[in-house]
């Protein structure tokens, strides 16, 4: 089950690989057409790329479970046999034996960066149900009648266990409520969302494409607006959860005015969950997932770049920004993965351990003026923009999509 990391967007898996492997090469025998086999390998990868969405970024979206769906010779005779021969009396059972092998290998990863045991075993399910779901669906196009009838019905059976499992979802996230509110530099994909938000800061007119229209409108116009949205139009007695649709300047700096003195207790939305890392215990003895290397130079700036998507921030910054004399504090996973930010708990273990090397940097390194180049989800730079008033004056570099550059961007203090 081929797995592709999709820039920044989504999973996309190859069901279409498993189903015409070579362990059922007898099946292709049936489709003389090879063109056939090409197009309908084709429209069921198509097909399963699209519900990928909702489980970026979250806690199964990791190295361990991709390599559990790419290797894992149970989950692709699971899909085989039911795309080929149906339901059989036995299906829920190896379907639960995938769900538990799973949660256990996520687990056992999650223990060996210093977090809780997984603790969504309803994800894992709902993930597998999803591609289960479209296989059935390609089932009642390409095969016989009989089975386009029983894929009818498991269609229908696949519909009322979504439904209930959607019913149970809607009554556990009773426990704590938020207010919704709302930030964005992009029109796509927001049309809706400021009507879903009870406050809602629309930065488009600023932007094109990603990139801001005239650059002086930084920290003459952008930084006025977010500052009134943040301390004059959000209360201080209320739990908010805000949906970010913006460049990642805009999201540390909306964190950086909802710090924790600010009265303010706003929490960001990550691929549809909020990541409130309120209960987040800190465990000061787990081991360090990050890497951290410390070029100093005479320069009075420290360029501090934090990669987490495995994107080579360092050597963009040093090949397309102007460092001179700087200092440079490179940070990064010890095992990088694109997406290695896993939910709100190991958001805030990550983001503690870099604040605690950045606190403990020398007085001549504290002096200078921080710069930071973040390649990171979204809340966690607006959580690290939170934690940022500690740090003095910083800047924010931007990556202008015109130039291929960084530049300064953003200077807050």
């Amino acid at each position: 089950m081929g797995i592709l990391w999709n820039g920044a967007t989504s999973i996309i898996i190859k069901v279409g690989d498993i189903l015409f492997e070579d362990a059922v090469s007898e099946k292709l025998d049936s489709l003389k057409d090879r063109r056939k086999i090409k197009r309908i390998k084709k429209d069921i990868h198509l097909t399963t790329s699209g519900f990928k969405k909702k489980y970026d970024d979250s806690s199964i979206d990791t190295r361990v479970f991709s390599e559990f769906l790419n290797e894992n010779f149970r989950v692709k005779n699971y899909y085989k046999e039911l795309f080929w021969n149906g339901e059989s009396a036995d299906s829920e059972e190896k379907l639960q034996f995938l769900v538990s092998k799973a949660e256990e290998l996520l687990s056992e990863d999650r223990k060996s960066k210093g977090l809780s045991i997984l603790d969504n075993r309803d994800l894992l399910e709902e993930y597998f149900l999803e591609i289960r779901s479209q296989i059935k669906l390609k089932r009642t196009s390409y095969l016989s009648l009989d089975n386009q009838l029983l894929a009818s019905q498991m269609k229908e059976d696949f519909r009322a266990v979504i439904k209930e499992e959607n019913n149970l979802v809607s009554v556990s996230k009773v426990e704590k409520e938020y207010e919704q509110i709302g930030i964005r530099t992009y029109i796509d994909g927001t049309e809706k969302l400021s009507e879903e938000c009870s406050h809602f800061l629309d930065l488009s007119d600023y932007f094109s494409d990603g990139n801001i229209i005239v650059e002086d409108a930084w920290n003459s116009e952008i930084i006025a607006e977010i500052r009134e949205f943040s301390q004059n139009k959000l209360e201080s007695n209320i739990d908010y959860s805000l949906n970010i649709s913006s460049v990642q300047s805009v999201a540390f700096t909306i964190g950086y005015y909802t710090h924790s003195k600010s009265n303010k207790t706003v929490f960001p939305v990550q691929n549809h969950e909020v990541w409130d890392w309120s209960t987040y215990q800190r465990d000061t003895a787990s081991e360090e997932e990050l890497n951290y290397e410390l070029i100093e130079n005479t320069g009075e700036n420290l360029i501090i770049t934090i990669d987490l998507m495995n994107i080579g921030l360092s050597e963009s910054i040093e090949e397309s920004y102007s460092i001179e004399k700087d200092s440079i504090f490179k940070i990064k996973p010890k095992k990088p993965d694109r997406r290695y930010v896993i939910d709100a708990e190991h958001c805030a273990k990550l983001l503690y351990e870099i604040d605690g090397k950045l606190q403990a940097l020398g007085l001549q390194i504290k002096s200078k003026r921080w710069k930071f180049a973040i390649a990171a989800p979204n809340a966690f730079v607006f959580i690290l923009g939170q934690h940022a008033t500690q740090y003095g004056k910083v800047t924010l570099l931007h990556h202008n999509r015109k130039t291929f550059k960084y530049q300064d961007l953003i200077v807050l203090s």
